[in-house]
């Protein structure tokens, strides 16, 4: 497994710590999610600023452990290195509601979370859906 780096995203005024009753979370272990990346690899990714392992809850609610850093996981930006296609022509760039459906998909091969931990992250993706067709005019 690979240790990738991932952006933070710009903090909001509004934006405070999430705190969520009944809550469970995992170390982000996932394909790229980047649109049109067709990198397959499985990475645990870290935080670009301070190098600190990232957790998804079951908000879908990504956070750094070393930092506490932590925002939606949609507004993130990710870079996995790849270089050859338009996926990753700036470096790093936001996940795609596909890109992060086969994240979920891929998580919950690898790690078996708790209880209905994909499909609560699904459906805040599902949720926050508008934002997804905003940045790239689709879903």
């Amino acid at each position: 497994m690979y240790q990738i780096k991932i952006q933070t995203p710009k903090p909001e005024p509004e934006n405070k710590k999430i705190i969520i009753k009944n809550m469970s979370r995992v170390r982000f272990q996932s394909t790229c999610p980047a649109r049109f990346c067709p990198k397959n690899d499985f990475y645990f990714w870290a935080h670009a600023n301070c190098g600190g392992a990232l957790f998804l809850n079951n908000r879908g609610i990504l956070s750094c452990s070393e930092c506490d850093a932590e925002d939606f996981i949609f507004r993130w930006k990710f870079d996995c290195g790849y270089r050859n296609n338009r996926a990753h022509e700036c470096g790093f760039e936001y996940g795609c509601l596909q890109g992060f459906l086969a994240c979920l998909s891929s998580l919950g091969k690898l790690q078996n979370p708790p209880g209905n931990f994909i499909v609560e992250v699904t459906q805040v993706l599902m949720q926050h859906q508008n934002e997804f067709k905003e940045r790239y005019n689709d879903y």
